[in-house]
Parts: C-alpha cells; sequence; structure tokens
C-alpha cells in the first residue's frame, strides 16, 4: 500500500542523522585528553581472542578458556574488523560508522512506524529528543562499541516490522519478525523473549479482530469458541509457530555450541547466577553500583584465578549453588532487594557512579592502601565502599592495621560528600527521570487514551518495554540495561507530548474561534 506524500523525506532523513551523529563522534573523539578505543569489556576481550584464532573465549583479557559470557553477535562483528584492521582506530572508526547508520536507520523506523500507526510526525522534536537521550551518555554512545546500539536498533526494527505488517500483512514485513525472532536471542536473550511474547499477543489480536469483522451468526453469543473453529486461528497458529521455530533454532544453534564446550545446555549466555551474586549478595541495596564490580568481577582481575583453574563453567556454577542457598536462607532480603530494582527500574534510576578517585592518593601510607585494598574499600586509586554510610565505615576500619585512620576518615567523607553533591545536580536528576518515571508515566497516561491504546505500535511497545525489565528486576539492574528501552522511552514521550500540544493547540484554536 502506498501512504500520502506527508512532506517527509526518508532518505534525508536518514543521511542528515547519520551525518549529525558521526560528525559529533569525531568532535567528541578529538576534544579527548586521551582517548582508548573502547570494546564493551568482555565483547571486546572475546573478539580479541576470535581474531588471534583462540575462537570464543577469554572475556576477562587472560586465558580462562571457552566462554558463553556474552551473547555471540556483537563479539563475532567486533572480531571481524580485528581481522581486517587489528585492534587499531581503523577498526573502531569503521565500527563507529555501522553504528552511527544504525542508530539514523532506527531513527528512520520510528519516523515510519509512527506515521503508518497515524500519529502525526514532527521529525525536529523526535530528533531534540533522540539527542537529548543520546547525550546523557556520551561515553557510551561516542567513545565505546558495546551492545546498546544492537539492543535499540533490534528493538526499533521490531516495531517498525509489527507497525507495517499489522496494517497490510505482508510477507515482506512477515519475514523481518522471523528475521528478528532469530537474530534477536544472539543480541540480547531478554530483548528476544519480551520480543517473542509481544509477537503472540499482536499475532492473536490480528488475527481475532479479523476474525470478528466477519459476519458470523455466532459472535455475539461466542465470539471466542468461534474463533476457535474458524481458519483464523489456524493463521495465527501458523505465523507464530514459524516465528517460534526461529527463535528456537537460534537457542539451538549456539545452545548446541556450548553443550559441545561445556557438557552442559546453557541457550545463550551462562553469567545469570553470578549477577545473581553480585547484586544480591555483595551489593548492599540490590541495585548493581559502580562499586560493586570491583569488588568480585573476574574482568577487573578479580576471581580471574579461580575461573582459569576451573573454566567458565565450573566456575559459575558455584555461584549458582551459592545463590540457591542464598534465596533460601534470606527470602526477606532478596524481595527487599528485588523491591529495590522494582523501584530502580520504574520510579528513579541510580545514574550516578558511586566511585570518587581518592584526592591525595600520595599522602596515603602503603600500609594504609594495601589494608583498603585487602579488604575492599579501595580499588586502585578509587574508592569503592561510598555506598557505606558513616557508622558502617567507621565498624569496617575499626579493626584494620591503619597508620592514620582519622586522616582516611576525612578523605572517605569528603569523597562522600563529593558524591552526594553530583547525584542531586540537574544533569543526573534529569537523567534518572529520563530513564524510569517519565516513560512508565507516559505509557500510563497514554493508555488511557483510547485512539493510541488501540495501536499494535503501542500495545507492541510497552509489552517489549514491561517484559524486558523483569528479569533484570528480579536479578540484577542498574543503569546500563535501563538504556537499551532508548528508542521506547522516545518514543512514549514523544507520542504524549504530541497529544499534549494538538490537545492545547485545539482548545487555544476553539477560544480564539469562539472570540471572533
Amino acid at each position: 500500500m502506498k501512504f500520502k506524500n506527508t512532506g517527509i523525506n526518508h532518505k534525508l532523513i536518514f543521511l542528515g542523522v547519520f551525518l549529525i551523529l558521526f560528525i559529533l563522534n569525531i568532535l567528541y573523539i578529538l576534544i579527548q585528553e586521551e582517548f582508548i578505543p573502547g570494546y564493551g569489556g568482555e565483547f571486546g576481550n572475546i573478539a580479541r581472542s576470535i581474531a588471534a584464532g583462540r575462537g570464543f573465549s577469554n572475556p576477562f583479557g587472560m586465558i580462562t578458556g571457552h566462554s558463553s559470557w556474552v551473547p555471540p553477535l556483537l563479539p563475532y562483528l567486533i572480531a571481524f574488523f580485528f581481522v581486517l584492521f587489528g585492534d587499531t582506530l581503523m577498526a573502531f572508526l569503521f565500527l563507529s560508522v555501522i553504528k552511527m547508520l544504525s542508530f539514523a536507520l532506527s531513527f528512520l523506523m520510528i519516523v515510519k512506524s509512527l506515521k503508518v500507526s497515524g500519529i502525526k510526525v514532527y521529525p525536529v522534536w523526535l530528533f531534540i529528543l533522540f539527542i537529548f537521550y543520546f547525550f546523557m551518555f556520551p561515553n557510551s554512545n561516542f567513545l565505546h562499541i558495546e551492545d546498546l546500539w544492537l539492543n535499540v536498533f533490534i528493538i526499533s526494527l521490531f516495531i517498525y516490522a509489527i507497525s507495517y505488517y499489522t496494517y497490510d500483512k505482508s510477507t515482506k514485513y512477515f519475514v523481518y519478525l522471523v528475521f528478528i525472532s532469530f537474530i534477536s536471542t544472539w543480541i540480547n536473550p531478554s530483548i528476544s523473549m519480551a520480543i517473542m511474547v509481544a509477537l503472540l499477543f499482536v499475532f492473536f489480536r490480528l488475527h481475532y479482530t479479523d476474525y470478528l469483522s466477519e459476519a458470523h451468526t455466532d459472535i455475539k453469543k461466542h465470539p471466542f469458541f468461534g474463533f476457535v473453529r474458524s481458519k483464523h486461528i489456524l493463521d495465527f497458529i501458523k505465523r507464530y509457530i514459524v516465528c517460534f521455530v526461529f527463535f528456537i533454532l537460534s537457542l539451538s544453534v549456539w545452545g548446541y555450541r556450548n553443550y559441545l564446550v561445556f557438557n552442559r545446555f546453557i541457550p545463550v549466555k551462562s553469567n545469570l547466577w553470578f549477577e545473581f551474586y553480585l547484586s544480591n549478595i555483595i551489593d548492599k541495596d540490590g541495585v548493581l553500583s559502580y562499586s560493586t564490580s570491583p569488588k568480585a568481577h573476574p574482568s577487573l582481575g578479580v576471581n580471574v584465578g579461580s575461573v582459569m583453574e576451573m573454566g567458565e563453567a565450573e566456575w559459575l556454577k558455584t555461584f549458582e549453588d551459592t545463590g540457591r542457598e542464598f534465596i533460601k536462607n534470606n527470602p526477606k532480603l532478596v524481595l527487599w532487594k528485588v523491591k529495590n530494582r522494582l523501584i530502580n527500574a520504574t520510579v528513579y534510576s541510580e545514574t550516578i557512579k558511586d566511585t570518587e578517585i581518592i584526592r591525595n592518593h600520595d599522602l596515603f601510607s602503603e600500609n594504609d592502601l594495601k589494608e583498603l585494598f585487602n579488604n575492599k574499600l579501595i580499588f586502585d586509586d578509587i574508592w569503592i565502599c561510598l555506598d557505606l554510610d558513616e557508622k558502617e565505615f567507621k565498624s569496617a576500619i575499626k579493626d584494620l592495621d591503619l597508620n592514620n585512620k582519622i586522616f582516611i576518615y576525612d578523605e572517605w567523607k569528603a569523597a562522600k560528600e563529593e558524591i552526594i553533591k553530583r547525584s542531586r545536580t540537574l544533569p543526573y536528576v534529569l537523567k534518572s527521570i529520563f530513564l524510569s518515571p517519565l516513560p512508565l508515566l507516559c505509557i500510563i497516561i497514554l493508555l488511557f487514551v483510547r485512539k493510541i491504546r488501540k495501536l499494535y505500535l503501542f500495545q507492541a511497545s510497552s509489552i517489549v518495554y514491561i517484559l524486558y525489565l523483569i528479569p533484570f528486576i528480579l536479578v540484577s539492574h542498574f543503569t546500563r540495561y535501563q538504556k537499551s528501552l532508548f528508542f521506547i522511552q522516545i518514543l512514549m514521550i514523544y507520542v504524549t507530548s504530541v497529544l499534549l500540544y494538538e490537545l492545547i493547540f485545539h482548545k487555544l484554536t476553539k477560544a480564539r474561534t469562539n472570540q471572533v
């Protein structure tokens, strides 16, 4: 089907967004005092291992053996450019071009999804929201090739394919949905599972609506039973089964690789129980903090010797046993931390880094630095205990063999006050509001707008938004996981703001007409 010309040049939008992002990327790199390309930690380490011929292994930068720590797509993509150019600036620049093309295409797909759903498109306003979100985390977006852009792309592609498929049911967009069902598991399993549930809902509603639109004599009395006996339910089942088969095929391919390597079934990635350990046993309030990883994460050198000795799978099995025992013995504590993660994901996101450089590092004695490090209060030259309150910190250093406890306490207190002060500044408050409460509030508002809540665009996006967050609320949540919902957050804020604008504009126009 053809749409009326709305005056929006899609090619110009795509090219313009790409060029703006790429130029900003180059400029942001140039203003850095020291630029070291980032590849998402474990993603980059595995890519280096693949490029060196050692296979999908060594996620922590040391020879720890075979791995299933992260989904496979991004490491293989990075490794491809490492093979071509080595671990060089040229590899990073090519990947940056792909990333910015992906963001530009994601933006265009959202524009077209809004258009086909009958929502007025104001490209400039949508771009302002987009660039605002983009600059909330400039280091992630400009200096690192991590998985955020892939997560954003697959969600945007899903919204686009759903919006168009439900409009004309063309084979082209159904093929897109099949492709998404397959490839999304290799990008992010949480997104993939949310998409499969959203697909089930959309396919059912689409075919049930088609059935109701036909003139059946038994619709009014028993609409659902009539649907079950109709050809429409077969169409619904066939389409969903095709997508589901490709979803299972994707899991099976990588799961089979993992079974051959580890002699156990790991569908995509293996570190769920380690994430649980970090957030629920190590972290104080259950919301994963920047200061938590240096206390236990092998990517920072902690426990990496155990991984080398035992192998990744056996090492991670110890955390599964520990985690199950912890849940059994501390159910109330686990629920309290789940509640904190729920608040973080929906009410107010904690975006501040709770680490701070030790101001007068040279004034600390070697003995004091060693004692603080051994007791996981500092890591290299940063404080990693600023989540403690005053009483807890004094208790932590009480029995340590320190030369100058008063000086250490004063330095800790100054760093703590700096973190608190920074967390109350406008940029961090805006980040926290835009990441969680505002998008959710917009979803709730739009539920009360009949013409919006009936849209497949809104329904599919809302389902993915909510279901994606559930595993992270239950296991481990922090800012990085929330950022993957980037475009759905923009979408909900945009639609709500357009509705409010049109409502106000309509009332003002009506008031002027009445005056005349």
